[in-house]
């Protein structure tokens, strides 16, 4: 099956996201991680320089995860995500990671 121009676009921002914790789960330069990984240099370069439209994603996400509200509207009016996008894509996501906890039984 054949993938949209926008699902892979979407998967290979959730690939960004979840590869740019690499350096916190394995305690490491993520650098080191990524060079065992068979990835493509826009994939490398969002994740290490926050370079391109998937970096520029990755951002985002960074500075709404800090609570830094203020940045993350000016960044989602650049990205052209509306604010209730925002909000809906944040709940999304703390719902999402919430559950991935609860499987894990972290707290």
């Amino acid at each position: 099956m054949h993938k949209s121009a926008t699902e892979q676009a979407c998967a290979e921002a959730f690939l960004v996201g979840l590869l740019s914790l690499l350096e916190a789960m394995f305690n490491g330069p993520i650098e080191l991680a990524l060079k065992k990984l068979s990835l493509s240099k826009s994939i490398i370069s969002a994740i290490l320089k926050k370079e391109g439209s998937v970096g520029a994603y990755l951002q985002l996400a960074i500075v709404s995860e800090n609570g830094d509200w203020q940045e993350a509207l000016t960044m989602a009016t650049t990205l052209k995500i509306s604010k209730d996008d925002l909000i809906k894509v944040n709940s999304t996501s703390l719902l999402w990671a919430n559950k991935q906890m609860a499987i894990l039984h972290i707290d």
